[in-house]
């Protein structure tokens, strides 16, 4: 799990440097977990039956799944048109602990950012506010690369 007061601090050393080059920064803060439930979509089959993860206690139709946040993307148009795009590129700090990707739009009015998640394809996804150029993920540099912040920036006019 990543420390609260490394995330902090690298929140703020970019708000600081985003503020200093003269930007408005968008902050967007993906949810840490959702929730997912899983069903057989027919009829069990002949012979079987359903049984449920003990472990939940839950009822044997429905299993809860928690998941945890594991990336962040963005495209231009929604993302269900399936124009996700990569980075434009990717740098790791000065200290290493953490490497961040960059998105730089020309066309601003159309950019969503999507959240997924590990062991689902259940992803979220919202519009970013028309007007802001660059996006950046900030991921912590260990095994499990938790997400620090995501942002974008426009420049003000």
């Amino acid at each position: 799990m990543k420390s609260p007061h490394v995330a902090v601090l690298l929140f703020l050393a970019f708000c600081s440097r985003s503020q200093a080059a003269g930007a408005d920064i968008y902050v967007i803060s993906c949810p840490a977990t959702i929730e997912t439930t899983q069903n057989l979509r027919s009829q069990t089959p002949a012979g079987w039956s359903q049984v449920a993860n003990l472990e939940s206690g839950h009822s044997p139709s429905r299993w809860h799944n928690t998941h945890w946040l594991s990336g962040a993307s963005f495209s231009t148009g929604h993302p269900s048109d399936l124009v996700i795009l990569a980075p434009d590129n990717s740098n790791e700090s000065s200290h290493g602990r953490t490497f961040t990707s960059y998105w730089t739009f020309y066309d601003t009015a159309g950019v969503y950012v999507s959240c997924s998640y590990l062991g689902t394809t259940v992803e979220l996804t919202r519009q970013v506010p028309p007007g802001y150029k660059r996006c950046e993920v900030q991921y912590e540099k260990k095994a499990n690369r938790n997400i620090v912040g995501i942002s974008c920036s426009r420049p003000k006019e």
